[in-house]
């Protein structure tokens, strides 16, 4: 049609143009937002809750382009077989079939922590580059995302183990439900139908709330100096 070949030829154009501007070396996140429009992104996406999602996008009146990732979302959801986890169990994307159990490190020595890490390396390499699955990778990638004085911890909301009190009805007899719920030991808050969150995950502890310093919540300080409000130049060279 008319309205493709425009696209195409647009595509071409943008093609042309990241070229040149790599040529002037240009940095990347800059060239390649030339590209964004034309190119596929690959992401990782790990939720307990969807219900909302697919209402909305599954829908006529939604964008055609994320009614499409909806639809075959749900379509692989309905053809999946799920793995049940225990507490204690975890939930790790690119670590094997996606789960650790104890019964894994047993028969093959991985622990609960290298398969977390390994599964956080991979998680943050998703966006960006060609995947590298190696312990040398992981290393190297989980020391420049915690080793320095800020933790980027976004890769770390992937990984999950099953709450083992989920519920306020799932409270040990032994506790004073109220002692329980100022503690919350698995859980971040607890919703009006009293279910415990870790972060945005019901009835699973997400593994970046365990990360000291995983976000900055106070302290920031508002009133230091940040110079005068100039552009910076985006198209210097690197």
């Amino acid at each position: 049609t008319g309205a493709k070949t425009i696209w195409d030829i647009a595509s071409v154009n943008a093609i042309a143009a990241a070229n040149a501007l790599n040529d002037l070396r240009i940095h990347k996140q800059v060239t390649n937002r030339v590209l964004e429009p034309f190119s596929y992104m690959r992401m990782v996406v790990t939720a307990t809750e969807l219900d909302n999602f697919f209402w909305l996008r599954l829908h006529e009146h939604a964008d055609p382009h994320i009614n499409e990732l909806a639809r075959v979302m749900l379509f692989a959801l309905q053809e999946s077989v799920p793995t049940i986890l225990e507490h204690g169990d975890y939930h790790v994307p690119f670590f094997g079939n996606g789960y650790w159990t104890p019964e894994i490190e047993a028969r093959y020595g991985v622990t609960a922590q290298q398969a977390i890490e390994h599964s956080m390396s991979c998680c943050a390499q998703t966006s960006y580059r060609k995947l590298d699955m190696s312990a040398e990778k992981t290393e190297d990638i989980i020391k420049k995302l915690f080793g320095g004085d800020r933790a980027h911890s976004s890769c770390a909301e992937h990984q999950a183990t099953p709450m083992a009190v989920p519920t306020v009805g799932h409270i040990p007899k032994d506790y004073l439900i109220t002692d329980y719920i100022f503690k919350m030991p698995e859980a971040t808050h607890l919703d009006r139908n009293g279910n415990f969150w870790s972060n945005n995950f019901k009835h699973w502890t997400q593994y970046r709330d365990s990360i000291e310093g995983n976000v900055k919540t106070e302290g920031f300080d508002y009133d230091q100096d940040v110079g005068t409000c100039e552009v910076s130049d985006m198209f210097a060279e690197v």
